[in-house]
């Protein structure tokens, strides 16, 4: 019995201690971007910002207004309305008599083959007149250096696509528990050193924040390119990495945030879509992930209750609480890192159970084909 808790043990170990170097490695500042308002030579460009909206009354003014309140010279907003049932639209006019940079676009039919987001924001482009086109979405907010430090930045490190993470505010008990382990899944499997690497074929992009070179984006066909695609941040991705563009992904909790679900039942059929889609329908990727979560972030777990109970040394009891308390810290570095409730570190056996569960809701939709249902549209596997 002894032989195998060594066994398991030193395994465990070498797997948290690659997640203590990877927290370490992100953490770099190479990999965030800061609230920037240093002089410089640069002349800032024209930039068009673009918000798909459907049925989004409660987040669009307080969006649209983040946007108008950037330090920020030549900035327009174009806010795509598509098919709203509530008062989407007449927030953005209102907003828009007020602020003549704000122009709202009207959607009233999507055409066959294509996802609603994909065919506003194609429609909204046209209305774009920017050199930088910014792609964000409604439950945003970006602090007022928002814009600038990522136009800097592009500009500076001649970036075709510059995507950024953002501060994710999590206020639900479930919210605390699932969201920073779901976003760890999704990691694990987007390395940011190998999609910052032009040589590398890996490739991410996170809708909440999408900057674009006007030139890239249509030389890669922009949305009408995805068309299709539910997922599209990760597909035009994939196709800047394609065609050889540079493309930089980095965190910027410091420049804006987001509040992505409340329920417990929107975080858990939000999380099935991404990872049905952000996995590329692959049942391999999902069932590894599975494997993972519960070798290593499970299994500590039971390791620790199984040197307790069925061991009469103290000496694996002691190694025991020595691997939980550096599993411990390593979660707590973690969500202190991405600005999430370090204290919800102590839940992190029940959110891996969650994800565990959504990771199988997901693989179950692949293998039976079942359809994804988002923002009350079901789209066909």
């Amino acid at each position: 019995m002894e032989t195998i808790f060594y066994s398991i043990f030193t395994l465990l170990s070498f797997g948290w201690l690659h997640r203590y170097l990877v927290v370490r490695r992100i953490s770099a500042s190479e990999f965030f971007i800061y609230p920037d308002d240093t002089k410089t030579s640069l002349e800032f460009p024209n930039v068009s910002v673009l918000i798909p909206a459907r049925n989004e009354e409660k987040n669009i003014a307080r969006c649209i207004q983040s946007l108008i309140n950037q330090n920020y010279p030549n900035l327009e907003i174009v806010v795509i309305d598509d098919r709203s049932t509530d008062k989407t639209s007449e927030i953005v006019l209102s907003i828009s008599k007020k602020h003549n940079n704000v122009k709202l676009v009207q959607i009233k039919h999507c055409p066959d083959g294509w996802s609603g987001k994909n065919h506003a924001i194609t429609n909204g482009v046209k209305e774009a007149n920017g050199k930088y086109l910014i792609f964000t979405d409604a439950d945003t907010v970006h602090y007022p250096l928002c814009i600038k430090s990522a136009v800097k930045y592009a500009m500076e490190n001649n970036v075709d696509l510059l995507s950024i993470n953002p501060h994710l505010i999590t206020k639900s008990f479930w919210e605390n528990v699932i969201m920073p382990v779901a976003g760890a899944v999704l990691m694990i499997w987007y390395p940011v050193e190998k999609i910052n690497d032009v040589s590398e074929s890996h490739s991410y992009a996170n809708g909440q924040f999408i900057l674009f070179n006007r030139d890239a984006y249509f030389k890669i066909g922009g949305h009408s390119a995805v068309k299709e695609e539910l997922l599209e941040d990760l597909a035009l991705a994939r196709k800047i990495k394609k065609e050889k563009l540079n493309l930089k992904v980095l965190w910027g909790p410091d420049i804006y945030q987001t509040h992505m679900y409340s329920s417990l039942k929107d975080i858990w059929r939000g999380w099935v879509r991404i990872f049905y889609h952000g996995f590329q329908k692959n049942l391999y990727t999902i069932f590894m992930s599975l494997f993972l979560m519960v070798s290593f972030s499970i299994l500590p777990y039971a390791l620790f209750i199984f040197s307790f109970f069925l061991l009469p040394n103290p000496t694996p009891i002691t190694l025991s609480i020595i691997l939980y308390a550096f599993l411990l810290y390593i979660i707590m570095s973690a969500y202190k890192l991405a600005k999430s409730n370090k204290w919800y570190a102590f839940s992190h056996l029940l959110g891996c159970i969650m994800v565990c569960g959504i990771l199988i809701h997901a693989a179950s939709k692949i293998i039976f084909k079942r359809k994804i249902t988002w923002r009350g549209i079901s789209y066909s596997s």
